[in-house]
């Protein structure tokens, strides 16, 4: 990240305009607009600017953002006194220590502020260039919460202003969190190895659950945590047993839905309010915003049908055994019904008998219908491609499927899923506790 630096000097040059102009008006309104955008969503665009994306998304290097970052302090800014400590172990250019210091009390004086403020913000990231960004726009920050320069001087560097902000690993270096009332956090969402000890997956994982795992793991007793986290983690069915993990040791005090990260990060998100407790038994974390739709009645889809996901691997099963109808959701309409099928392929696997209704899982929050359903008919067995979730009813039975369509199509369904699973999958679980809903009248 070294084309970063640039914009570190940058941020320099910035300060000491702004303590010039402070020290000779008595304010900062001259420079209010330079002041504004670099505290508001500046760095990001820089970084995206100097930096290729390949090596973005190699380092999960995506700032938070003012907005957010505001959103979240929301959460947490009223527990935060002159006692509190707060620690963000992968702070970036400092948006989330930014929010937090906005909630801070201040001291008189800048020089007293910032030696406040140094002894209640613990950030860490392993890029220099970021923790310079991030001390140059703390001081920046208490600026333009107009507190006075008049006893800080230029000579004392802001550099040296914030000694518990350093460059390190947040995974790694663990005494902070024993010192730490709140941790802010918005971790990298990129895709790493599991770690050889990690209790709940394997081969690839999302770095974000690591550093959940971490906070939790070695922050103590009532510590609050407040993450900005991938959706997967809230929703996705791979992430069961990390939800179980973090359940035994964090009470989840508040979920929040918070829709795209960035424009140009097409990930959805949400904030996670945990408390820190002693361990308990592991147990089953309830989504809470499952519950933000109801219908008329309770009845899921998972009670009348059975659902389960194609078989069919297209590139990596081999070509052999019986030829055999197959079936790829580009063949299929949507909301209509196949009795025919033409494509064909020699497959060994598990057989589909008609009557069933196939949902195409790729869906993104947002779509005019998350969950577009076709019916198969037809008593011959088919192979069914993996991109596809398969619903078989339970009573075997033409009617209940086109029962279930009606409600795969009503505009509740999208609704509900939109609040149940924000990745851009569906997944079985979230299509077998779906509400059947009664016919609209």
């Amino acid at each position: 990240m070294r084309a970063f630096g640039s914009y570190v000097s940058q941020l320099e040059n910035l300060l000491d305009g702004v303590l010039t102009t402070v020290r000779r008006t008595g304010h900062a309104s001259q420079v209010a607009p330079a002041l504004n955008a670099a505290l508001d969503g500046q760095p990001s665009r820089i970084l995206r600017k100097v930096v290729p994306s390949h090596e973005l998304r190699r380092a999960g290097a995506y700032f938070t953002g003012a907005k957010l970052a505001r959103r979240l302090a929301r959460l947490v800014g009223d527990s935060l006194d002159d006692n509190a400590i707060v620690l963000d172990p992968a702070c970036g250019a400092g948006d989330l220590l930014i929010a937090v210091a906005g909630c801070l009390p201040l001291r008189p004086t800048l020089a007293l502020t910032l030696r406040k403020w140094g002894r209640q913000l613990i950030g860490s990231d392993l890029y220099s260039e970021f923790i310079k960004a991030t001390k140059l726009r703390l001081v920046l920050a208490a600026l333009r919460r107009r507190v006075t320069p008049a006893d800080w001087s230029w000579e004392e560097r802001a550099i040296d202003s914030f000694p518990l902000i350093k460059a390190g690993s947040g995974l790694t270096d663990l005494r902070a969190f024993a010192s730490a009332t709140h941790v802010v956090l918005n971790p990298p969402f990129l895709s790493v190895d599991a770690p050889a000890a990690c209790a709940w997956g394997h081969g690839k994982v999302n770095a974000a659950a690591l550093f959940v795992e971490t906070c939790v793991n070695h922050a103590r007793a009532g510590t609050r945590i407040l993450a900005i986290l991938p959706d997967v983690l809230r929703s996705g069915a791979r992430y069961q047993k990390w939800r179980e993990i973090i359940g035994s040791r964090a009470r989840f005090r508040r979920t929040v839905l918070c829709g795209q990260f960035q424009p140009w990060a097409d990930v959805h998100v949400f904030l996670a309010e945990l408390e820190v407790t002693p361990k308990r038994k592991a147990t089953v974390v309830p989504v809470s915003v499952l519950q933000a739709v109801q219908g008329n009645r309770t009845e899921q889809v998972r009670n009348r049908f059975v659902v389960t996901v194609g078989p069919v691997v297209d590139y990596r099963d081999p070509k052999r055994g019986m030829l055999t109808a197959y079936i790829r959701p580009r063949d299929l309409p949507p909301w209509g019904q196949v009795r025919r099928i033409n494509s064909r392929r020699k497959y060994r696997g598990r057989l589909q008998n008609g009557p069933f209704v196939v949902v195409r899982r790729t869906s993104r929050p947002g779509d005019s219908h998350r969950a577009v359903g076709t019916l198969i008919v037809g008593q011959r067995p088919v192979a069914v491609e993996n991109h596809l979730l398969i619903l078989i009813p339970k009573d075997g039975t033409i009617s209940a499927c086109r029962r279930l369509l009606s409600s795969l199509r009503d505009k509740r369904t999208s609704t509900w899923l939109d609040r149940r699973i924000r990745c851009r999958h569906l997944t079985v679980a979230s299509l077998a506790t779906t509400p059947l809903w009664e016919r609209s009248r």
